[in-house]
């Protein structure tokens, strides 16, 4: 995966921000209320997974993550589940997505999990404050930009400790014996 830059995932915040109420204005026109905000929600969801997707390289993997994505994405609407519901299923399938191409470690993909679930947070936080889905969404989108910042795989925290010593020691070992069977 080509790795974004914390200034591309501001740029994705900001134009999913100012989509979000011109998609919402026009779709409140042919839905209900309540339905209107669950396909906004989806709608956002499914562009910031093909964001992600973009910057993939896995031609196959894409398509399958992607009508993957699209395909539980449209099953929960068409189930009727609540808007909180919804929510949660988009922030999942936006951290499987991001887990299965940005990672290597289990700790960094628990770790953007963590960053997509204090984004929530902070978007709540910020609805309530100023009852604004507008602000919401762009501070939810802005948070998410910080997975730019997590590294692919994580580096051992205890390179010298006992284990690593004995793994050392077994190279050395097995050198020395590949050496011994060269010479005979």
């Amino acid at each position: 995966m080509k790795r974004p830059g914390l200034l591309q995932g501001i740029i994705v915040a900001v134009l999913l921000s100012l989509a979000a109420p011109a998609v919402h204005h026009l779709v409140d026109l042919l839905a209900p209320r309540m339905l209107a905000l669950k396909l906004v929600i989806a709608a956002l969801t499914t562009a910031y997974v093909f964001y992600l997707l973009r910057l993939h390289h896995a031609r196959i993997g894409n398509i399958v993550l992607g009508t993957g994505t699209a395909l539980i994405l449209v099953a929960a609407l068409l189930w009727g589940l609540a808007t909180t519901t919804l929510v949660f299923v988009s922030i999942t399938l936006i951290w499987i997505v991001r887990s299965l191409i940005s990672y290597s470690s289990v700790f960094m993909s628990i770790l953007d999990g963590a960053l997509c679930f204090l984004g929530l947070g902070v978007a709540v936080w910020v609805y309530g404050a100023t009852g604004s889905a507008f602000w919401a969404i762009w501070c939810f989108f802005l948070s998410q930009s910080l997975f730019a910042l997590i590294p692919e795989q994580s580096t051992p925290l205890m390179e010298t400790g006992r284990f690593s010593a004995a793994h050392k020691a077994a190279e050395v070992a097995l050198r020395q014996l590949a050496r011994s069977g060269l010479g005979r």
